[in-house]
């Protein structure tokens, strides 16, 4: 074969291949009968079962004094807390009792004198005294930090829940709220984002049958990140229509590290095949692979965490970071202040930094017909916070900026915006017909 001849046969192959290969890129949108990126097993969980909140026994609690807080120049309404470590000794400058072991109030605290929890995981806790910058420990308050008026109304809002303890927020401090809509401010920071009217897609023949749509975000600089915090609320579920109907339906905040390995924290809304609920869980892929890793390949594996379809909407914080060559992720109840087992996976050699962020919302048809009809929302999915490795917390919006957003798909959609105070939201939905 002489070589015109063989530089067109291989133009030929070369286009073949591209036309069987979908593309996923900014603003990415995906209808296919073929797997797409990162694919989650239908079985993925068939060997977990629902996750146990933590024990006390496994938690550390710090009742504090607003007025010591103050005094290290912290207030409400700066959503970092930072403490010398120093001062938080566990065993002279706070005490506990026989009745309450879990528990350590600051000696000085008077009776009617207003107070702050500091809640987490004894686990958690040892990491971020470790990280501990300039001997001070530094927290998001919303995840870790309630306020009362005293500490009898810090007592009122303690409810034993088993082994564990739900930690009430206060009727004096309400949690603060994130908007679940997105708002008419037009302020330079809100994303201009328009609601697709999607796109007719023509009867499958072949199955499965993938819909996928993100919203995606890129790292702005060469700084390197190691911890990202953020909520995710499932909002709202309805199914209708009989068992016969396969599908899954997805809607995540993925993050990608500079080492190619990506996180899911996925939000799975089940077909009566699998139960018909909620399920919130973590997924880990490597570098090049479309599938994860199995729940027995992780070093630790905390089950999923069930989502009550009769408490929604419903907000629970994630923790998903790196260090001494592992991942992390956390779940907590953002009500109740309760954490399930973390999760942890070996981290590629090399891994320094989240580079990538998404929103997505995925829908794949199993096999033919489909006769439910469904409606999933999670809104919304934030992240208000990352951390500059072994440093200080930022906003997200001084770490991430949007890719352009690309046109709707069939039957799912995201929305997103960077509110006023820097954190990123997502908004996810998923509908049939």
């Amino acid at each position: 074969m002489n070589l015109r001849k063989w530089s067109v046969a291989l133009l030929a192959l070369l286009l073949a291949a591209m036309a069987m290969i979908p593309m996923v890129s900014a603003g990415e949108q995906v209808v296919s009968a073929s797997p797409v990126g990162h694919q989650i097993p239908t079985d993925y969980l068939k060997d977990s079962k629902p996750a146990q909140w933590l024990p006390e026994s496994d938690m550390v609690n710090i009742v504090i004094s607003q007025r010591s807080l103050e005094k290290f120049g912290q207030g409400k309404l700066t959503g970092i807390i930072t403490i010398p470590v120093s001062y938080i000794d566990l065993k002279t400058t706070f005490t506990n009792s026989k009745e309450n072991p879990y528990v350590y109030t600051e000696n000085s605290i008077g009776s009617d004198e207003g107070i702050a929890l500091i809640r987490m995981p004894g686990q958690m806790y040892e990491m971020y005294v470790l990280a501990a910058k300039d001997g001070k420990l530094s927290l998001p308050a919303d995840y870790f930090v309630r306020y009362y008026e005293n500490r009898t109304d810090l007592n009122n809002h303690f409810k034993a829940d088993g082994n564990s303890v739900q930690v009430l927020p206060s009727e004096k401090y309400p949690l603060p709220k994130i908007s679940s809509g997105v708002g008419t401010d037009v302020s330079p920071e809100i994303l201009p984002v328009q609601k697709p009217s999607g796109i007719s897609v023509s009867p499958a023949v072949t199955y499965p049958q993938f819909f996928g749509f993100w919203e995606n975000y890129n790292r702005i600089s060469s700084t390197n990140y190691d911890y990202c915090i953020g909520q995710i609320t499932p909002n709202s579920w309805t199914l209708s229509g009989s068992a016969l109907d396969q599908f899954d339906i997805f809607q995540e905040r993925e993050y990608k590290f500079n080492s190619g390995e990506a996180i899911e924290v996925v939000t799975k809304y089940r077909d009566r095949n699998q139960g018909g609920d909620i399920v919130l869980f973590p997924t880990l892929y490597r570098s090049g692979s479309t599938d994860p890793i199995t729940p027995s390949q992780w070093t630790v594996w905390g089950d999923y965490l069930p989502v009550a379809t009769n408490s929604i909407p419903h907000a629970f914080g994630y923790h998903v970071y790196f260090s001494g060559g592992y991942y992390y992720i956390a779940f907590e109840d953002m009500n109740t202040l309760q954490f399930v087992k973390s999760y942890q996976a070996t981290a590629a050699s090399g891994t320094s930094s989240f580079t990538y962020l998404s929103g997505s919302s995925e829908y794949r048809q199993k096999a033919a017909p489909t006769t439910n009809t469904f409606s999933a929302t999670t809104n919304p999915v934030v992240d208000q916070w990352v951390r500059v490795l072994n440093g200080a917390w930022q906003a997200p919006n001084l770490a991430w900026q949007h890719v352009t957003r690309g046109s709707g798909v069939s039957y799912v959609d995201v929305q997103t915006q960077v509110d006023s105070s820097g954190n990123i939201i997502t908004r996810s939905s998923g509908h049939y017909p």
